[in-house]
């Protein structure tokens, strides 16, 4: 199954099972891998958290059937996973306006959240280079950050979370602990909903620690490398969007989920996207 149709079809599945219990590992099973990096490659790709698009989606269908049905409103609210009355009206108003009861009345204006299909367009006007690379096990060394996947709003909290790194001059701190000069950013998934955690570390040489540091290990891998374009420098973010909306449909590889490295150099940033080392056929 190749990545668009992995998308679509845990799309499928949530659709499928929005008025039932929804396993977050059966939906990241379709593009094979984890839990919390279908819920960050979610988030990059719509704007939205996987919870709140399924918060979202139910409470449209909700909607539909307090005008279309005459469902009481407290059997509605536990079709769709609220334990109570008074939480399922919170969550309607917040997102209609207006109340269930008054959601059965002529006229009354409500909001549809539409079901999101990805269809990615893959046109090659603009080119991303890449290679395939071997790296050996590595270890970091930093300080650690959770993020959260929210409405992307992560890149700002990493943009924050760099700016503190420099007022704090952590770098000359880092510095003691490795043989070379470059300054890491390691990104791996954890087992909170809708987070990650983000290290800002250097490799480890194995001196004595004498600072409140993380330790970070990660497996030998093979890595997609991109050398990300100057005019993307300021922004990221958006070339990551790229890689997952352009170069992953194009490509077949699929993620494996382990940590996601970028590498600050003088001359541009580059980004290790762990892969799976084969290309199915």
């Amino acid at each position: 199954m190749d990545w668009q149709s992995g998308m679509n079809e845990a799309i499928k599945y949530i659709e499928d099972n929005l008025d039932k219990s929804i396993d977050y590992e059966i939906t990241a099973r379709f593009i094979c891998c984890s839990v919390g990096e279908f819920q960050r490659i979610f988030s990059i790709l719509t704007g939205v958290s996987l919870s709140e698009y399924i918060r979202r989606r139910r409470l449209t269908l909700a909607a539909c059937d307090l005008q279309n049905s005459n469902e009481k409103v407290i059997d509605i609210a536990f079709k769709y996973g609220y334990d109570s009355h008074a939480s399922f009206t919170r969550a309607f108003r917040k997102l209609h306006n207006t109340s269930p009861s008054l959601a059965r009345k002529e006229g009354v204006i409500l909001r549809t959240y539409p079901r999101i299909s990805f269809n990615f367009m893959v046109q090659g006007i603009k080119e991303i280079d890449y290679k395939i690379e071997e790296k050996d096990s590595t270890t970091f060394i930093g300080i650690n950050k959770k993020m959260s996947t929210k409405n992307k709003e992560h890149f700002h909290s990493i943009w924050l979370f760099w700016r503190e790194f420099e007022e704090t001059r952590m770098y000359d701190i880092l510095r003691k602990y490795s043989d070379e000069e470059l300054v890491y950013a390691v990104s791996t998934y954890c087992n909170e909903p809708s987070s990650f955690n983000y290290m800002a570390s250097v490799k480890y040489n194995g001196s004595p620690i004498n600072d409140n540091l993380e330790l970070l290990t990660v497996k030998p891998q093979t890595y997609a490398v991109f050398n990300v374009p100057k005019q993307d420098e300021a922004n990221i973010g958006c070339f990551i969007e790229r890689i997952y909306n352009e170069w992953l449909p194009s490509t077949k590889y699929k993620l494996t989920g382990d940590a996601e490295i970028e590498c600050c150099k003088e001359d541009g940033t580059v980004i290790l996207m762990p892969i799976s080392n084969h290309i199915e056929p």
